[in-house]
């Protein structure tokens, strides 16, 4: 049996790259920080299909692996390092002691990832399992595709309208199920 995956995110890539998140988090990168953080614990809490996360921001004071929740590190970068050049330091430093998936949409650093012997998984696709979804299911590889096919409408739209709740906002009636 294999062990559970770690998952690195690229964070900034995953708030962007998330409507849920973006619209409402990337005007406000301390709010951003702690909800990204909060969803992952949940994830941990929910799912439990993954060991950890290791959510990576550019920038700010580089910091060592700084648990804010259980099984949740948060990481900078640090001011001389992006993101994604850390991200390649901790794959290189643990692929071959831990399964690691790399979240990212950045082509380049999930190309380097793979060549290290990282999974790795598209932010709409890695998104699209989080805990709150209708469908519970292992963690799967990326296989490249958009996540949006393996779902039935009424499936999207029961993830949409949960994600709404949570995060308040009006649900969409004019959507069909």
């Amino acid at each position: 049996m294999r062990s559970k995956p770690l998952a690195i995110v690229d964070a900034w890539n995953l708030i962007y790259g998330v409507p849920q998140f973006r619209t409402r988090l990337a005007d406000n990168p301390d709010r951003a920080r702690k909800e990204l953080t909060r969803w992952a614990a949940a994830w941990l809490g929910t799912r439990r299909d993954l060991a950890g996360f290791w959510i990576v921001f550019d920038g700010g004071v580089a910091t060592a692996d700084a648990q804010t929740a259980v099984g949740v590190c948060v990481l900078n970068s640090g001011p001389h390092e992006k993101a994604d050049a850390r991200i390649l330091r901790l794959v290189r430093g643990h692929v071959r002691t831990r399964r690691l998936i790399v979240v990212s949409d950045d082509r380049a650093l999930t190309t380097h990832c793979r060549a290290l012997g990282a999974e790795t998984q598209s932010v709409h696709a890695f998104f699209a399992l989080s805990p709150w979804t209708a469908q519970r299911r292992p963690f799967p590889a990326d296989t490249g595709g958009d996540a949006k096919t393996d779902l039935s409408p009424a499936q999207r739209k029961a993830i949409d309208d949960e994600l709404r709740r949570h995060y308040g906002l009006p649900e969409d009636t004019a959507r069909d199920a």
